[in-house]
């Protein structure tokens, strides 16, 4: 029982080939583009309030410290940064 191939068999072969690798390539590439291009879902926590509630949200109003770090421990943001009120903020010389 012999095998024999064509050439003209031998180069539609590889051109699938080629064509296939390259949808492959094609498509990783296409997907690493999407990850990197993504939204990173960031937000800047400013308390606000000096009443100390714990009430997990941040988005109604008024933010407290407890609040502040509850939402940035969450998880559900990427990148948080947490920032107090000037007004709560003592400067030197101030009582």
């Amino acid at each position: 029982m012999s095998c024999s191939h064509h050439p003209e068999e031998n180069i539609l072969h590889a051109f699938r080939m080629s064509v296939a690798s390259r949808l492959l390539l094609g498509s990783l590439l296409l997907a690493e583009m999407l990850v990197l291009t993504l939204p990173v879902l960031a937000a800047q926590l400013v308390v606000n309030t000096a009443v100390d509630e714990n009430d997990g949200s941040c988005s109604d109003g008024d933010c407290a410290l407890r609040d502040a770090i509850a939402v940035a421990a969450s998880g559900t943001l990427t990148q948080t940064t947490v920032r107090i009120a000037d007004k709560y903020l003592k400067s030197e010389g101030s009582k």
